[in-house]
């Protein structure tokens, strides 16, 4: 079980699980003498194992408890439900083979990958990240650096299905970008498709073009984020840039609703706020790359999230949802 950022009841499993903002820093962080991906879920308290098919069952309107046919929950074996009204047909996976790609993964460069944290809020779900220090690279111009990651994901619910996603994170600011297949297809770039297989050969394989299509995906954003670093970028154009992005709608009239209006105004004044005054390293003044970090910065630690637990939901914004979007639109903005 976990618990992530900003939650006052954070597990106590080891000096290093203290939860923090960033998705590259939060949750368990996987001790370095853990070398395979069950022991590092044990590790973390998170079952490996299948969970287990139980009836469904129904409280009638006179307190008579009814069986549901052919309707089935998930219960692990720390007696969670991680999943509700699923048909005789679906096959529980456990995480431990959801993720066992990762072994693979991590043998192909043996000691240039580390499996780095694991994140489950609710044991439904789970994010697995290994850090690619071997790829991390330095911004030319500016005193920034960039290290990126691969998160991947799957869940008992279907909630989700198992994927991945490679992301950067850079750590002075701790600002996250997670290249989406969104922001992929848009770049020209290939996106991770991952099949689930049983077989050793089959993981083996999928491994490897995992392991070839982040490294062209680092090198291509590494080239971008060079470029951006280097174009000249005025006040102006980071005024119509945030047009772009952030269109102001138009203003109420006397007597119209104005909630609308007033939260995309402070949210404009928010990116240009941080376009001036954020987590900037020496030499980003005036570039393309002080605007891209302004709204990553406000993606990783501001933008807001509503219902459910804020962790969570921020979490899942910054590697596949609305924060990503944003982010994905800026990138398209600025290297158009």
């Amino acid at each position: 079980m976990f618990v992530a950022e900003n939650t006052i009841e954070a597990l106590s499993l080891t000096p290093d699980a203290a939860p923090v903002a960033p998705a590259h820093t939060l949750g368990y962080k996987v001790p370095t003498d853990v070398d395979n991906i069950v022991d590092a879920l044990l590790s973390a308290g998170i079952p490996t194992a299948p969970p287990v098919k139980v009836p469904m069952a129904s409280v009638m309107p006179d307190g008579e408890v009814r069986v549901v046919p052919d309707r089935f929950n998930l219960i692990d074996s720390t007696g969670r439900v991680v999943g509700e009204n699923v048909s005789p047909r679906y096959q529980p996976i456990g995480f431990g083979e959801q993720l066992s790609v990762l072994d693979k993964l991590a043998g192909l460069r043996t000691g240039d990958f580390k499996l780095d944290r694991v994140v489950s809020f609710d044991g439904r779900t789970i994010f697995f990240s290994i850090s690619l220090d071997c790829m991390a690279y330095g911004v030319s111009g500016v005193d920034d650096k960039v290290v990126p990651h691969i998160w991947f994901y799957g869940s008992h619910d279907s909630s989700t299905s198992t994927g991945a996603v490679c992301s950067t994170s850079q750590p002075f600011c701790s600002n996250q970008l997670a290249m989406t297949k969104r922001m992929a297809s848009s770049l020209g770039l290939p996106h991770f498709n991952i099949r689930h297989t049983r077989s050793a050969p089959g993981r083996l394989k999928l491994a490897g073009e995992m392991l070839a299509n982040c490294e062209q995906i680092v090198m291509t954003q590494k080239a971008i984020m060079q470029q951006l670093a280097s174009d000249r970028f005025t006040t102006a154009d980071f005024s119509k840039f945030v047009d772009a992005l952030m269109p102001l709608p138009t203003e109420p009239l006397e007597g119209e609703p104005t909630r609308g209006y007033t939260l995309a105004l402070n949210r404009r004044e928010t990116l240009f706020d941080l376009y001036a005054n954020g987590r900037h390293t020496i030499g980003t003044e005036g570039t393309k790359w002080r605007a891209l970090n302004a709204v990553t910065e406000y993606t990783t630690h501001h933008i807001s999230t509503r219902g459910g637990n804020p962790a969570e939901k921020r979490f899942l914004s910054t590697l596949n949802g609305p924060a990503s979007k944003l982010n994905d639109h800026a990138m398209r903005l600025l290297t158009a």
